[in-house]
């Protein structure tokens, strides 16, 4: 993702984490990180 979008690894970690926390994407260890479905209730 760094060399698609020219960018560090911190911002690329820092967009990761707000994914996160709104609740769009989930990490699995040593399985990765995934969007998760759309939810109906938001």
């Amino acid at each position: 993702m760094c060399a698609k979008y020219d960018v560090s690894t911190q911002v690329i970690r820092s967009a990761m984490l707000i994914l996160r926390a709104e609740g769009l994407v989930e990490g699995h260890q040593g399985r990765g990180v995934y969007v998760r479905a759309p939810n109906a209730d938001r």
